[in-house]
């Protein structure tokens, strides 16, 4: 128990897939992404709910999550994944030109909470 995955993870729950949304809704259409932007929510929103029915003391608290291209990266996967991330519903989605860091970063999407 707490070894393996589990004992090296920040428990974080993010709304931003690995798997991006432009590639979701190229191998599963609109409303495929759109299912999974939706489940992702959810499944948040009921964490939090039982945190607060259950009053778990386990700092549960909502942030924003910033997803930037590696130095590497294409900069239009950014500005792709922003109008699939709106069109899967997630319209609270926005472009900034870098993250709120201490460090120089290039632009990002801030995904709310």
């Amino acid at each position: 128990m707490g070894g393996g995955e589990t004992g090296k993870t920040t428990a974080h729950l993010v709304r931003v897939l690995d798997d991006r949304f432009y590639e979701l809704e190229r191998l599963h259409g609109e409303g495929g992404a759109r299912l999974a932007a939706e489940s992702h929510s959810a499944a948040i929103d009921k964490i939090e709910e039982i945190v607060r029915r259950e009053n778990l003391d386990c700092d549960f608290m909502r942030l924003d999550g910033f997803l930037f291209e590696p130095p590497s990266g294409d900069p239009q996967n950014l500005e792709r994944e922003l109008k699939a991330a709106h069109r899967a519903g997630l319209i609270e989605v926005e472009m900034l030109s870098r993250a709120p860091l201490p460090l120089d970063t290039s632009p990002v999407l801030r995904f709310p909470q």
